[in-house]
């Protein structure tokens, strides 16, 4: 695990921005295709480590490495790597080495034993195969030796430091992390953002330095190391910010700008500036397509080393005939502040195919959150291209993991309009029965931009189960499609973005039920839903009557 400050705020706003796009390949084709490398199936090994195995009287600030023969999966190194007994450290990789630094003094006399286990994996997906033990012995001896600072970057004197350069400073021995971080004195003062660790090593991230000025940099004696020993004296040293008035820009991407017919099964996305960029700048919900936030998966800091160059993958389909759009405003800058040119860049690409509003094919599904804290789950089954039937299931989950049908939905699209046939209802997800509208309800008509602005009545019923203590129900009601369209932002995790240009689609009813011939009840309902371009429904209010109201936000789907 890895030790740093928890003010990641604007960091993990463009990790969000970093995880939703996608591309092809940046560069062109070859005229001859090159052979597939063979395939990597050997299993990694672990050839050398410190302490050596069954290493005694080891001191009790040991710094403790572990070299690999190739690269390995990270995560699935660490996520599983125990120590026995138990002590506290950090981790950090040097290519195929891991580092692990006690963020204690071991307690003396003490045999511990590190198990990488089996299934730590290399880069191909290739396990170890069998757990790896690391056995050492403690000795008895106390650490009464003073740290000293071995380096620091930026160097003494040094000059031209762009002003979000971080600071680093890299000490001789393990050391107590709270005590090293709170040490720290910069004039002029520019606010830390947070502090991570890389060994021995503390990198100190920071706001903006002023250009072309002097900066002192001071570690107090109150840093100690594991044992409580302090520096003998303070740290101090200057280095000079660099001047820089020119404004960054967006210098290439792929997809380029305004590009269409990208693929839908995009993958990459490299976006290339001008100059360094500060990695940190914030990306508002506003200035984000949600469907990219949606597309995106675990991945670590996509830019180079250079901070040039944003690298971004997806990890689900983009959806087709949709533009899929970012932009890049005044919190966007370089390393010296400078903001981006043109404030703001917009970028945009449009995968191929035709958008629809109301994606219909099996298996699709959408998630939502439930303004009463549940989530539930809209999915389409038994569709028939040839005839146009399908059916919409609505799920709640009832409790973690298990989840109940509410009620199905039969439709049918045919080129003009989707057409509410009727519904099963369900009681604690058993089947109570099934009602058909006598004449179908044009739920949509299609395509949905030709008729924005407009509305339009039905009238109809339907024979109720004998179960409903009812034997039939009148429905007369409206369905109204706004015009214009809308953008609906969603700033909720994990969905963060905004769908741009929703139609809004109403559906007015009121219900009467009989029974034998007498009126016994009535209802009405307003329902509104937010038809975001490819994606679908994104949101859904149904509105009965003030104070009273159900919202579902849509958090995710599979399309």
């Amino acid at each position: 695990m890895s030790h740093s400050y928890l003010f990641r705020s604007l960091f993990a706003f463009m990790l969000v921005l970093s995880l939703v796009f996608g591309a092809g390949c940046f560069f062109g084709e070859d005229d001859e295709s090159p052979s597939e490398p063979a395939e990597d199936t050997t299993p990694p090994e672990v050839v050398d480590h410190y302490p050596a195995g069954g290493a005694t009287d080891v001191e009790r600030n040991v710094m403790i490495w572990i070299e690999f023969n190739e690269s390995m999966d990270e995560e699935s190194v660490t996520g599983n790597m125990t120590i026995s007994p138990p002590f506290g450290y950090i981790t950090s990789w040097d290519g195929d080495v891991l580092d692990i630094t006690p963020t204690n003094l071991l307690d003396a006399s003490t045999t511990h034993t590190i198990t990488i286990d089996e299934t730590s994996k290399d880069l191909n997906g290739n396990d170890l195969g069998a757990d790896y033990l690391i056995t050492f012995t403690t000795g008895t001896g106390g650490d009464f030796v003073a740290p000293t600072v071995l380096s620091t970057s930026p160097g003494s004197d040094e000059q031209d430091v762009p002003p979000l350069q971080s600071i680093e400073v890299r000490f001789s021995e393990p050391m107590n992390l709270t005590s090293a971080e709170n040490s720290v004195d910069i004039d002029p003062w520019p606010g830390i953002t947070y502090i991570d660790w890389q060994g021995t090593t503390m990198e100190i991230n920071h706001g903006i330095f002023p250009q072309d000025s002097l900066i002192t940099v001071t570690i107090q004696t109150t840093a100690t190391d594991l044992a409580g020993n302090p520096l003998a004296a303070p740290y101090t040293w200057s280095f000079r910010t660099l001047t820089d008035n020119e404004r960054p820009y967006l210098l290439s991407e792929s997809p380029s700008n305004g590009a269409t017919g990208v693929t839908t099964s995009l993958n990459t996305v490299v976006l290339i500036f001008s100059e360094a960029m500060n990695p940190e700048f914030e990306m508002p919900a506003s200035n984000l397509d949600a469907r990219f936030a949606q597309a995106m998966g675990e991945m670590e800091n996509p830019w180079n080393e250079e901070l040039t160059t944003i690298t971004l993958e997806l990890s689900n389909r983009l959806l087709p005939g949709c533009t899929y759009w970012a932009r890049f405003g005044g919190g966007v800058t370089d390393l010296a502040g400078n903001i981006i040119d043109p404030d703001p860049t917009d970028y945009e690409f449009t995968t191929t195919g035709t958008v629809s509003y109301f994606p219909i094919q099996n298996n699709y599904i959408w998630h939502y959150f439930h303004s009463e804290s549940n989530e539930e789950m809209r999915y389409i089954e038994n569709y028939t291209a040839g005839t146009g039937n399908f059916d919409v299931v609505l799920e709640e989950e009832v409790s973690p993991d298990v989840w109940e049908t509410n009620e199905v939905w039969h439709l049918d699209q045919n080129p003009t309009e989707i057409l509410h046939l009727g519904r099963d209802e369900y009681d604690d997800g058993v089947y109570q029965g099934t009602m058909t509208w006598d004449e179908p309800i044009p739920y949509l008509k299609l395509p949905i931009g030709d008729h924005a602005g407009d509305s339009w009545d039905f009238a109809t019923f339907a024979l109720l189960p004998p179960e409903s203590g009812m034997d039939s129900l009148h429905i007369e009601g409206t369905v109204e499609i706004d015009y214009p369209t809308v953008d609906l932002l969603a700033d909720y995790d994990p969905l963060y973005g905004t769908f741009r240009g929703c139609y809004v689609h109403h559906l007015y009813g009121d219900l009467e039920f009989y029974l034998e011939g007498v009126l016994v009840g009535t209802d009405s309902f307003h329902e509104i839903t937010w038809l975001s371009p490819g994606a679908g429904p994104v949101r859904i209010v149904q509105d009965n009557g003030p104070g009273d109201s159900d919202t579902l936000s849509v958090y995710g789907w599979e399309l």
